[in-house]
């Protein structure tokens, strides 16, 4: 117990996270609970962020509704910053997935309906929560069933003040459930939080997130992959889904919205069965290059559908129905949610505007000159009606040609953000795409019969392009030999073999992963890397139980253990008690000093555990971006492979998550950290830096 300013108690700390530690206790006083929020000291020596605490006060305290979790009070005193919220029992949304695995359509449209509306207040308020996720979706037990409220709403904004002096590990939020325009530096913007919102309404749906992987790999996938579909999602919450992970910001719908479609769906959705469980999600599928626009700049075609089948189903399986057909109340009530279809831009061709796609009225009396272009399609120069071969040839032709240059525009623009993002990849300029041929007719003239040839020609070579440049994606080659990989490569492509030791024990020659990934656009050059013999593998290993730890106070250890009945000689433990206020979670940390690019070993309860009962979760953040988060109950152990590239420090969080009493010990079996040994210190000298 000890003392908050000069009228808090903080009676227990119950979490932690990236930017602090969470208390219960109360006002002197008052019996009544309330919540601390500590934010971590590092932070509250920034002069920044101190001026954007007290700057914040006012906009804060003025978001109220019953679905987000208020802000009472904030408190500065000396290096202690602190909020000051309502209390909310029942633990947190990730607790109820941990727990039930998938929530039933109803469920999903029940709660995301309430954490709209919570977005809802906090954007009227001038406000971008910008780190939405379970997490931050407390579970209010005082109401019947418990309902979310939507907390930590203001802690990002404030601790983004850093960024100016300091590093503060990237980009507020969580890669997880990161609009892809964060990773550009974007201003913060309510569209950001509505795509982490369907993020969570897709774990909710299937108990995992859309996509896994490192911070770079999620980047990556946001930008450039479509989620791909769980079974047993209801057509009505996957449209919304895909509306709200749209890529262009622009085309997601509002909080309002969001909330009312999700209202009017629910009464439809009651009764269904809850999707299956999945441990992983199903594979991406590559967003579509019309998809592929410059963030927050809308596409200059038609939009196209947020989510593209899967190439494995057939194009047949379209005209069948879908799996759960919405009731009609459900389909009537998806009519509050306007079409986010961007219009088409004006043209970017020489020759005049692009004529609409098929079946799409336009009014002809706004082109210039009156009829203008509309009337010359059907009429000649002399006004005289042509015959009806060539009338209808020349829009057609034009069409597929300016519909084909749009599409590899698009994809060269997608490229290009991927490059300004990750610089890894060769990707061609901009000028480097080519502009319509000067010599094919404008759509509003009738073509010659050179003309239209010409036309015909230089339609086809791209769409020959653009099909090359947009339909061959990166096979699935893990598991593969090399030969085998190579097999299933263009002939055309260039192929790098690295090899690495093999965390899971896979054979010798078997890849192990590829860059880029399954589902990405083929490049000119592909890297494999594979499980190599401990002779071939140039690579330095270091146990993570030799390395010391920043604290060495923190209840972690380093010792053998014994898990599933297998010795770990070169294992790191932490025993949890459940029930006692400093023992629910344990934090440890390493500094990596930017000399590792890979992270393998086994986590799971040892087996000399009393409580059989225990459950865990192992959050992994490197430099406080959270990189992965693995749930563990008795029995279960799991294999964990990091990406820590130019990764400065390694976090790891445990928190005891049942209220049994009796202790259990999480255990890290034979984690290794690999890196160029041109590059790897002696372990004295890393050590010393720790």
């Amino acid at each position: 117990m000890e003392r908050l300013g000069s009228v808090y108690i903080l009676e227990e700390r119950i979490g932690a996270g990236a930017q602090g530690d969470v208390w219960k206790g109360h006002k002197e006083g008052s019996e009544e609970p309330l919540a601390f929020k500590k934010l971590r000291p590092e932070l509250a020596r920034e002069r920044n962020v101190i001026d954007a605490f007290l700057k914040e006060r006012d906009t804060l305290e003025r978001v109220d509704s019953p679905h987000v979790v208020r802000l009472r009070d904030m408190v500065t005193e000396g290096e202690t910053l602190a909020l000051v919220m309502d209390y909310v029992g029942g633990g947190d949304l990730a607790d109820v997935i941990r727990k039930q695995g998938t929530l039933a359509p109803g469920l999903v449209a029940s709660y995301g309906a309430a954490i709209a509306a919570g977005l809802s207040a906090i954007h009227a308020a001038g406000l971008v929560h910008r780190d939405v996720k379970p997490a931050n979706i407390l579970m209010d037990d005082a109401a019947t069933p418990a309902a979310p409220r939507v907390a930590d709403f203001g802690v990002a904004r404030i601790c983004d003040s850093a960024a100016s002096t300091r590093s503060t590990g990237g980009s507020a939020g969580t890669p997880l459930y990161m609009a892809p325009e964060v990773a550009d530096g974007l201003p913060a913007a309510p569209s950001m939080d509505i795509y982490s919102l369907g993020v969570v309404l897709y774990e909710m749906c299937c108990g995992v997130p859309p996509f896994t992987g490192g911070p770079a790999a999620l980047l990556k996938s946001h930008m450039m992959m479509d989620p791909g579909r769980p079974d047993g999602v209801p057509d009505v919450l996957w449209d919304l889904i895909g509306r709200m992970m749209a890529k262009d910001p622009a085309a997601r719908p509002t909080a309002d919205q969001v909330g009312r479609t999700l209202t009017d769906a629910a009464p439809g959705l009651a009764g269904l069965p809850a999707a299956p469980r999945l441990s992983s999600p199903p594979a991406p599928v590559p967003a579509s290059a019309v998809a592929r626009t410059v963030l927050g700049t809308p596409a200059s075609a038609p939009s196209a559908p947020p989510f593209s089948a899967p190439s494995a189903v057939s194009a047949s399986t379209a005209t069948l129905p879908p799996p759960f057909s919405a009731p009609s109340a459900v389909s009537a009530s998806t009519a509050t949610l306007p079409p986010f279809s961007v219009p088409p831009a004006p043209a970017m061709r020489p020759g005049g505007p692009v004529p609409p796609p098929s079946g799409v009225a336009v009014d002809r009396s706004a082109a210039p000159g009156g009829s203008g272009a509309g009337a010359k399609s059907d009429e000649g120069e002399n006004g005289k009606k042509k015959g009806k071969k060539k009338r209808s040839r020349g829009p057609i032709v034009a069409l597929v040609l300016i519909l084909a240059i749009a599409l590899v525009a698009a994809g060269a623009i997608g490229a290009n953000y991927v490059q300004r993002l990750f610089g890894n990849r060769p990707v061609a300029e901009p000028s480097q795409v080519g502009p319509a041929p000067t010599s094919e007719a404008p759509p509003s003239e009738t073509p010659s019969a050179s003309d239209d040839a010409t036309a015909r020609a230089s339609a086809s070579a791209s769409a020959s392009a653009s099909s090359s440049a947009t339909a061959t994606t990166m096979p699935d080659l893990v598991g593969l030999t090399v030969d085998q990989a190579k097999a299933k490569l263009p002939g055309n492509v260039k192929v790098t073999v690295v090899k690495a030791n093999a965390p899971n024990g896979e054979k010798e020659g078997t890849v192990l992963s590829t860059d880029p990934a399954a589902g990405e656009k083929i490049p000119d050059a592909v890297t494999l890397t594979v499980a190599g013999s401990a002779a071939s593998v140039a690579m330095k290993t270091v146990y993570l139980s030799d390395l010391k730890q920043l604290d060495s106070f923190n209840g972690f250890e380093a010792k053998a253990i014994e898990m599933s009945g297998k010795t770990y000689a070169h294992a790191v433990v932490t025993t949890v008690y459940s029930g006692s206020s400093n023992q629910i979670t344990r934090t440890t940390e390493w500094n990596l000093g930017r000399y590792f690019s890979t992270l393998n070993g086994t986590i799971g309860i040892t087996d000399t555990s009393k409580e059989a009962d225990a459950t865990f979760t192992v959050d992994f953040y490197i430099d406080q971006v959270l990189v992965r988060s693995e749930t563990l109950q008795f029995g279960e152990f799991k294999d964990i492979s990091l990406d820590v590239q130019n990764g400065l420090r390694l976090k790891i969080v445990v928190t005891r998550t049942d209220k049994n009493s009796d202790s259990a010990s999480v255990g890290f079996g034979d984690f290794q950290l690999q890196g160029d040994p041109d590059k790897v210190p002696s372990l004295d000298d890393l050590n010393k830096n720790n």
